[in-house]
């Protein structure tokens, strides 16, 4: 076992379960304690959010749309490449 390295995920429930831990235990494998859903700790969470920010900003219009037929969502789809 490396000690330098440590095993960084979220403690979202799927990860906790009592089989996960007791795996990461048996195969000592180090893990640091992390807030469960933490998007501000989670680079990518921060971007999606920034680009839903600018869309929803530029084109307020989509907020509105149903989501489900398919001009739907190619328009949700441009607004998000233009954002």
């Amino acid at each position: 076992m490396n000690d330098d390295l440590v095993f960084i995920q979220d403690n979202a429930s799927i990860h906790t379960a009592s089989k996960v831990k007791d795996w990461f235990r048996e195969q000592r494998v180090r893990t640091t304690d992390w807030p469960p859903y933490s998007p501000n700790l989670n680079l990518i969470e921060n971007a999606w959010h920034a680009m839903k920010c600018l869309a929803l900003k530029v084109f307020p219009e989509i907020m509105y749309s149903g989501g489900k037929s398919e001009e739907d969502i190619k328009e949700v789809e441009e607004c998000l490449k233009a954002a």
